[in-house]
């Protein structure tokens, strides 16, 4: 495993998908695939274009003009626009409602009837075959996803050590596939993708594949010193639950894993790391152009003042709150309304 003291490689807690994956025709046979977006319609109508014509797509819009028009010549596609209800407390997040998008998507998936759904984001570039791949995983997996590489699309620390060259790009939501059957839910948090999968990474049950290129991301290089801040608590808790397995035996995730994170004493040191990190990314930053680097460098300091403020026993006690839930089947209640209005929207071949 590539590591440093403070930078664990994630993919090493993953297994390798290929095998899987060439075993076309032995994952599920209904598919539905979910495409959250917002103030990117042109992208939406690529990315709905390369998708496999056997699976449905439910297109998942914050509001009508993230909606193409011409949308509506696809068979079996369903659209809706926010709000979009979430699923247990707000622990704070730059993406308001992609949380509440996914679930809804969820909701679809196991109410409708499909086995699998795929989670791709608007500004990823994927292939039908690139789908059906992660889909026939599935027959091995509970979970699949491929990493995206490119701009990243991650928080604004690890943009720079990425850029760096100090940290290789994990798996997420932009491209991920799940069984229905799974019992993840999307927490309404930064990196809620990374909590969906936290269950089934303690099985052992998620399979990676190649990576996607990520195109295009709302903000500009610099991002923003408001987003920094609203991520740091997030991407601190992510971080944390991911570090937390390489200090464990594989063989003890599922038992051993929850207790550890419920701890003070962990958390202490989580912060003490994140801090070097900070440290570290300041040095990195000459490697940028200038332009980019005064936006990062308040990024930077944004962040880092929000981490400043983190409490050890806080972190404790919303990672005890993490692993306990929600769980949530979506068979009643708000999310199951929007589903079910969502559905409604089929159109027929």
């Amino acid at each position: 495993m590539t590591t440093t003291a403070a930078l664990p490689d994630h993919r090493a807690l993953l297994s390798d998908a290929t095998a899987a994956a060439a075993l076309r025709g032995a994952g599920p046979q209904r598919v539905l695939v979910v495409v959250p977006t917002k103030g990117r319609p042109e992208r939406v109508r690529r990315q709905v274009a390369v998708l496999p014509a056997d699976y449905d797509v439910a297109v998942l819009a914050t509001a009508p003009e993230d909606l193409p028009s011409d949308l509506s010549e696809r068979p079996g596609l369903m659209r809706r626009t926010g709000p979009y209800p979430n699923v247990g407390r707000s622990f704070g997040t730059p993406h308001p409602d992609l949380s509440a998008k996914r679930n809804v998507g969820l909701a679809m998936g196991r109410s409708g009837g499909y086995q699998a759904v795929v989670f791709i984001d608007d500004d990823v570039e994927v292939t039908a075959a690139d789908l059906e791949a992660m889909v026939a995983a599935l027959g091995r997996y509970t979970v699949v996803a491929r990493p995206s590489v490119g701009v990243a699309d991650h928080s604004m620390l690890y943009k720079v050590m990425g850029h760096a060259g100090l940290v290789a790009p994990f798996i997420s939501g932009s491209c991920l596939a799940a069984r229905t059957t799974y019992d993840g839910v999307f927490p309404d948090i930064y990196n809620e993708d990374w909590f969906f999968m936290w269950p089934a990474l303690c099985r052992h049950e998620i399979g990676r594949l190649g990576d996607v290129r990520q195109v295009e991301v709302a903000a500009g290089a610099g991002g923003s010193g408001l987003r920094a801040a609203a991520e740091e608590v997030g991407d601190v808790l992510a971080e944390g639950f991911l570090r937390c397995l390489h200090e464990l035996p594989a063989v003890s995730w599922a038992e051993e894993a929850e207790r550890t994170l419920r701890t003070e004493q962990f958390w202490s040191g989580a912060l003490h790391r994140r801090h070097f990190l900070y440290e570290l990314a300041y040095t990195v930053l000459d490697r940028f152009p200038g332009s980019d680097r005064e936006a990062m460098t308040d990024s930077l300091r944004a962040g880092h003042s929000s981490l400043s403020e983190l409490d050890p026993r806080e972190l404790a006690d919303i990672a005890a709150e993490l692993c306990a839930g929600p769980a949530h089947t979506f068979g009643d209640g708000d999310v199951a309304r929007a589903a079910a209005s969502a559905m409604s929207e089929r159109v027929r071949s």
